[in-house]
């Protein structure tokens, strides 16, 4: 069967497609419903070459946003307008469900821009915890990290050459914290500062995550499996933080792309 497999997040969309062990890859704008007003035309007309000389005969779309009946409904409506005839929607964080731990049961967090805990078992999922937003959440995330850097830079009062050269000058730095940029900005730090010695402020983030959603837990085995771009980054803070709370760190991935399609072609989902 020809199959296109697509994980879409809030920023971006990585697509895969093939037939048997063959496969392509490319990337286009998210999906995700904020976005689809404004997706890129020359995006548009990539996912039209591949449809008219692949011929899909099944597309597993996973979304942000894609819990919510209306937004699985416009996807649907703009999947159709892209020429897709057979399509699955479902949401990415079942994707990161999937690619980890399959029909099996356990537990997963999605530490990326923000931050979701899954309780997985028999291929869905049991119980979701955290994602509740910047405003009020995202403990353990890329976005809380900056959150956090950004607090002990104000509380510190610090600014050296290190900070310098990264930043500009402090009234450069605190500009970008204003309320229309504070969002943005915090989720771009955990990149920005990986060269900077900033262990102590992962560590503090970590921990949090593992107060607000681990310590009540209590599972025959205590494993966590990550995916996303910054605890993939993280992952030595995080086994080193996992262990400490009597937890230990499973399979850490940036993207589940690769193994959702090995799920998907494996059990003829």
């Amino acid at each position: 069967m020809k199959w296109i497999v697509a994980d879409s997040g809030g920023t971006s969309t990585l697509w895969a497609y093939g037939e048997d062990t063959e496969q392509e890859r490319f990337q286009t704008a998210s999906l995700h419903p904020r976005n689809q007003h404004s997706f890129p035309e020359k995006d548009r007309s990539k996912l039209s070459e591949v449809i008219s000389s692949f011929s899909p005969e099944m597309l597993y779309f996973f979304g942000a946003g894609m819990s919510a009946p209306d937004n699985q409904s416009k996807t649907d409506e703009l999947l159709r307008s892209f020429g897709f005839s057979s399509f699955r929607i479902e949401t990415d964080a079942l994707a990161a469900g999937l690619a980890l731990c399959g029909d099996g049961h356990g537990y997963v967090a999605i530490l990326g821009t923000g931050s979701i805990l899954l309780e997985m078992n028999e291929g869905r999922i049991q119980q979701r915890v955290g994602g509740l937003g910047p405003a009020i959440g995202d403990e353990g995330s890329g976005f809380y990290f900056g959150k956090l850097f950004v607090q002990e830079l104000q509380e510190s009062g610090v600014w050296n050459d290190e900070l310098q050269q990264l930043f500009g000058s402090r009234e450069d730095f605190f500009k970008n914290t204003s309320p229309g940029k504070y969002i943005a900005f915090c989720a771009s730090l955990a990149e920005m500062t990986q060269h900077y010695s900033v262990k102590e402020i992962h560590r503090k983030n970590i921990q949090t995550f593992v107060d607000e959603h681990l310590l009540n837990l209590m599972p025959g085995e205590k494993v966590l499996h990550v995916v996303g771009s910054y605890g993939y980054h993280q992952r030595a803070v995080l086994a080193e933080v996992l262990q400490e709370n009597q937890w230990q760190l499973g399979r850490c991935l940036a993207s589940p792309i690769d193994d959702l399609v090995a799920f998907i072609r494996k059990n003829s989902w």
